[in-house]
C-alpha cells in the first residue's frame, strides 16, 4: 500500500523455473522502485510456519473445489482473467491432495535458494531516466548481493548438418 501511495505499481509472478518482479512508476521514485524489487526478489525468506499456513490454505481450497467444483472453478478462472486480462490461461496446480501433501518445506527452500538469486536477475529500466542515476541507484540497492554458484553447463557436441542435394535445372523450352 505504501508503494501505491507514491505511484508505484508492483507486480510479482512466476512458475516452476522462473519469476518476475516489476515496478511501474515515475523516475523520481527510482530508488523506491529498486527497493521494492529487492524486497520482492531477494529479501523473501521462506519460513516453515508460512509454508505450513500456505499448505493448509491450499488444502482447504482443494477441499472446497471438490465440494463446490463449479464455484471454485469460476473463482479460479476469474482470478486468472484478473491476473492476465484478455489472455487464454489457466492454473494447472496443485493437481491433487497427494501431490500437494508430498511437497515439503525443504523443496520450497531449495527452490527459493536456486531461483531467487542475482544470477537469474535482469534489470530493465525504460523511460525518461538518466543512465548514471540508474547505475548508481542499482549498485546502491543490489550491489551487496552475492552471485550463487552455477551448475556446470553441459557441452553440446556439434551435429553434422544434413541437407538435401540442391540441383539447378534450366528449362530451355520455357520462355521468360
Amino acid at each position: 500500500a505504501e508503494l501505491e501511495k507514491v505511484g508505484i505499481i508492483p507486480e510479482f509472478a512466476g512458475n516452476n523455473e522462473s519469476f518476475h518482479a516489476a515496478c511501474q512508476g515515475n523516475a523520481d521514485q527510482l530508488k523506491n522502485m529498486f527497493f521494492a524489487l529487492y524486497d520482492l526478489g531477494f529479501a523473501l525468506e521462506p519460513k516453515i510456519e508460512d509454508f505450513d499456513n500456505a499448505k493448509a490454505e491450499a488444502l482447504r481450497f482443494l477441499k472446497s473445489s471438490e465440494r463446490f467444483p463449479l464455484a471454485t472453478g469460476r473463482m479460479k478462472s476469474q482470478l486468472w482473467q484478473d491476473l492476465y486480462p484478455g489472455q487464454v490461461s489457466d492454473c494447472h496446480g496443485p493437481i491433487n491432495k497427494l501431490a500437494l501433501n508430498r511437497v515439503n518445506f525443504g523443496q520450497i527452500k531449495e527452490f527459493a535458494d536456486r531461483i531467487f538469486v542475482p544470477n537469474n536477475a535482469v534489470l530493465v529500466v525504460v523511460g525518461d531516466v538518466e543512465a548514471t542515476d540508474v547505475f548508481k541507484t542499482s549498485m546502491e540497492v543490489f550491489g551487496k548481493l552475492k552471485a550463487s554458484k552455477l551448475e556446470a553447463l553441459a557441452t553440446v557436441q556439434k551435429q553434422p548438418v544434413e541437407s538435401r542435394k540442391k540441383e539447378i535445372v534450366e528449362f530451355y523450352d520455357i520462355d521468360d
